[in-house]
């Protein structure tokens, strides 16, 4: 008998009970027979609601317990485990019935694969699914909370490149008021003209599992003036390409301290280019950093004629002598002493030799670490030139010198 079938039996038992308990109290009122008996046959009701309540519900928990403990045993593996209530007739035998089946089904299944009834760990996996998909729910919940704090702009793309998710930064940085108004926002709306192509081919190649980086410049008020982007793919369970990961950081501080760095770099190489002398440098590691215009005049050296101090000193210092001077000279500067006038010839590319003289002074970075040397020349034909000059001028008169030796021009 089904259990809505006992249910219905006994409800009506019941109303039988309470109406005739109702006929049998109404009549005892009105003949003024109401004793200790007909009280306790009015509370009869309760006591057989209570009993009967009581009898159905541990009918129906305990076999149902019985079932879920069965259930739990399958679960670890024991696949001789015994299905009670089979035998009744009412929704928990069918349901049992059903258990006893599928259990049937797997014990065949385990059977034809081979696998032992020791190996088989059915609530380990479970387990193992459980604990899995939890681990899943909180690392979600940690990315959720580091996208929110962080500064940058990240924004999730759908493939045709359109946002449908962005973090609070990535909202303030555009103006939207909400999550849902940034919906649908195309990321190249303020990129400067040039620059759109750019990030629609990086969007491209995020979706066919390729990490770009590009700088984009922007417009408007609420875009920053320059943008560091990265596109990367997002992947699904099953390793498929679902979205692209944009993020977009700041980079305006940067970009004009870059300019600040190559305007003053400039304005450097300017003031050495008209210094006035021949000028030749390299860094620390021996690699030519610059060559002047008088530099090659002098010597017919350009900077690709001589890329490295080695191939500088084998081509204008041939001599043992004069290699051996400048390399003295440069590890002298390197130990902290100042090189000033030291004089040495040089062959020319065109196979003549010119004799200068030369200060080495340092390289520095912005620390003050010292980074590289600096060669300042002058070609002694030159002062040879000057010194006939001044002989001139005296033998002509209009020098004279002091009893102190210092020479200076009359009054």
């Amino acid at each position: 008998m089904k259990l809505h079938h006992k249910l219905i039996l006994n409800l009506c038992a019941l109303t039988l009970l309470i109406g005739f308990i109702e006929y049998f109290f109404i009549t005892q009122v009105l003949y003024a027979r109401v004793t200790g008996v007909t009280i306790f046959v009015s509370l009869l009701p309760l006591i057989s609601a209570a009993g009967i309540g009581a009898f159905m519900s541990y009918n129906v928990s305990s076999n149902i317990k019985q079932l879920t403990f069965t259930i739990d045993e399958i679960s670890k593996g024991k696949l001789d485990a015994h299905v009670s209530g089979k035998g009744r007739d009412d929704e928990i035998g069918e349901l049992a019935r059903a258990f006893d089946r599928i259990l049937i089904s797997l014990k065949l299944a385990v059977e034809k694969v081979g696998i032992k009834k020791e190996e088989l760990r059915l609530g380990e996996a479970l387990e193992a699914k459980e604990k899995a998909e939890r681990l899943k729910r909180e690392a979600e919940a940690r990315y959720k909370v580091l996208a929110q704090t962080s500064p940058d702009c990240i924004k999730l793309l759908d493939p045709k490149g359109r946002v449908v998710f962005m973090n609070k930064a990535g909202l303030s940085e555009h103006g939207f008021a909400d999550a849902k108004a940034a919906i649908g926002y195309d990321p190249t709306t303020h990129a400067v003209k040039e620059y759109k192509p750019k990030i629609r081919n990086s969007v491209k190649r995020a979706l066919h599992g390729n990490t770009t980086s590009i700088e984009v410049q922007n417009m408007g008020k609420h875009a920053h003036l320059w943008t560091l982007e990265t596109f990367s793919a997002v992947k699904n369970e099953k390793g498929e390409i679902t979205n692209v990961l944009a993020i977009s950081r700041d980079i305006t501080r940067l970009k004009k301290s870059e300019a600040q760095l190559r305007a003053e770099r400039n304005f450097i190489g300017d003031l050495i280019e008209n210094a006035g002398v021949p000028v030749v440098a390299f860094n620390k590691q021996g690699k030519i950093l610059l060559a002047n215009n008088l530099f090659t005049e002098l010597t017919g050296y350009a900077k690709k004629d001589i890329p490295s101090r080695k191939e500088w000193l084998k081509q204008a210092f041939p001599s043992k002598e004069a290699h051996v001077k400048i390399n003295q000279a440069t590890s002298e500067f390197y130990r902290g002493n100042h090189i000033k006038d030291i004089v040495i010839p040089i062959r020319c590319k065109d196979g003549n030799t010119v004799i200068v003289v030369g200060n080495i002074t340092c390289v520095k970075d912005e620390t003050g670490k010292t980074t590289g040397d600096v060669l300042f020349m002058r070609d002694l034909s030159e002062i040879f030139n000057l010194e006939q000059e001044i002989r001139f001028w005296a033998e002509n008169g209009t020098i004279h010198k002091e009893p102190t030796g210092i020479e200076k021009t009359r009054t």
